[in-house]
């Protein structure tokens, strides 16, 4: 009888083709996970960027309608319920030119005495037309909205940015006089009078940090406090500074760009300075 020997693998090969196997996997699934952290990232920036860029537009188009922009140093004081206008220090009280904050009034579109009593009678829907109308754009915190709120004005919570990042809001309110003559004689009622008791609605989430490390505020208007009837068209002005951030998938994304300085900054000329009606 022929005795048959076959050679097999000894012990040191087998290890070393584990070694190998093993090696070739990882480069696999850091391939895998290098390409999904990629992808969640490019989804997040495109869903930023059109958000970002179309908050831009909507208060660029509303302050550029302005007839009157709160001064640096006024209080901007909403007392909306639920929490939804919480300043950084932790209050319902804003103060242009220090917090994130920019206030203004939008004349009505019809004046006169018949307007002055449809201010009062008219549909919410309608009011604009007749009555002067407070807004104001804000940050707060992201952690303080979404326990503010619910329903459908939830935007869901997020553990990896509650904590740091924030959204960007806008109040707005009716003012009881429609008196075609407060543009003229109660510059100081826009103020002390603010409609209160609404609720702040979200513009958009994931705004940066507040502050920021750069030297751009948010908002900025080189509106001070000053005699009534002293703003002019086409010297007052309003800058806005915004940038987005979002945590996903163990990376920062940011729009405009990665860069921690860049902002999409645009300046606005209130074009209604000191008239007593909207010009459209």
């Amino acid at each position: 009888m022929r005795r048959v020997t076959g050679q097999g693998f000894t012990l040191v090969e087998l290890l070393i083709s584990l070694a190998l196997l093993g090696i070739v996997l990882t480069a696999v699934i850091s391939i895998n996970i290098g390409t999904s952290q990629s992808a969640a990232a490019l989804q997040v920036r495109n869903d930023l960027t059109p958000e970002l860029q179309i908050a831009q537009s909507y208060m660029a188009g509303k302050l550029g309608q302005a007839a009157y922009v709160f001064p640096v140093g006024a209080n901007v004081q909403m007392t909306a319920t639920a929490n939804t206008a919480v300043s950084p220090s932790g209050s319902t009280n804003f103060k242009v030119g220090t917090d994130p904050v920019i206030a203004f009034v939008l004349p009505p579109k019809i004046v006169g005495t018949t307007a002055s009593t449809k201010c009062s009678t008219v549909t919410v829907a309608l009011k604009s037309d007749y009555c002067y109308t407070f807004y104001a754009f804000y940050a707060m915190k992201r952690s303080n909205y979404i326990s503010a709120v619910s329903g459908a004005d939830d935007s869901g919570a997020n553990p990896a940015n509650d904590s740091t990042a924030w959204v960007l809001m806008e109040y707005r309110g009716v003012y009881s006089d429609p008196n075609a003559s407060y543009m003229a004689t109660g510059f100081s009622q826009f103020v002390t009078e603010i409609p209160t008791g609404n609720r702040g609605r979200l513009l958009m989430d994931y705004l940066v940090p507040y502050p920021t490390t750069s030297a751009l505020p948010l908002f900025s208007t080189n509106v001070t406090q000053t005699p009534p009837g002293s703003q002019q068209a086409g010297v007052a002005t309003v800058s806005m500074n915004l940038a987005a951030s979002q945590v996903v998938a163990n990376q920062t994304v940011r729009v405009p760009t990665s860069n921690s300085t860049a902002f999409t900054s645009v300046t606005v000329y209130p074009r209604n300075v000191g008239k007593p009606m909207l010009d459209n």
